[in-house]
């Protein structure tokens, strides 16, 4: 990768610096594009490291959505030779929007850059794999939750609506005068 064409999707502040370094490292020769919120165009037009600055409208979370279809194929047209997730956590758990961005701009090589400023590659398995592990522990998480609630709302009911027969069906029997037990006989 010797004139590379490198994108940086600017989700993680902490590590953007390291990671622009680190780039420029290992490919000197590169040219680096940041993909991130119109916010910080300013602030990164700064930076004599970075060539261009591809912005998105906004500044809440970035993911395919809030990108659009015109940013999408403005970015599969540019051919990144690598595109890079930055990620403020070790293993990047909750970042599966950004990888998916990435996945998104048809580059020829996907990594990622953690908070202990490693690299590491991925693949469409990888983020399906992590967008499952995301997704499915939210699931469960809201389900379990779901279930309990029903859980007790039925014991609830279950407890008032046994009280209340008793309470009936007491009130009943005290009203029955001269109420004795029968007495079976075995007389035919």
């Amino acid at each position: 990768m010797n004139k590379s064409k490198i994108l940086i999707i600017r989700s993680a502040a902490r590590v953007f610096n390291p990671c622009v370094s680190a780039l420029k490292k290992e490919f000197p020769d590169s040219k680096i594009v940041i993909l991130a919120p119109h916010s910080l165009k300013e602030t990164l037009s700064k930076d004599p490291l970075i060539d261009e600055i591809i912005e998105i409208q906004g500044s809440g979370r970035m993911s395919l959505f809030s990108c659009g279809t015109k940013t999408i194929r403005k970015l599969q047209n540019q051919n990144f030779d690598l595109a890079v997730s930055l990620y403020n956590v070790e293993q990047g758990l909750g970042y599966s929007n950004i990888d998916l961005l990435a996945w998104a701009t048809k580059s020829k090589a996907l990594r990622s850059f953690n908070s202990k400023e490693q690299f590491q590659e991925f693949s469409g398995k990888n983020i399906f794999q992590k967008l499952l592990r995301e997704k499915l522990s939210s699931f469960w998480i809201i389900l379990n939750c779901i279930l309990t609630l029903i859980l007790f709302l039925a014991i609830t009911v279950g407890i008032i609506a046994e009280w209340i027969v008793r309470k009936v069906f007491r009130r009943r029997i005290e009203k029955i005068p001269n109420l004795q037990p029968i007495k079976l006989s075995n007389q035919q």
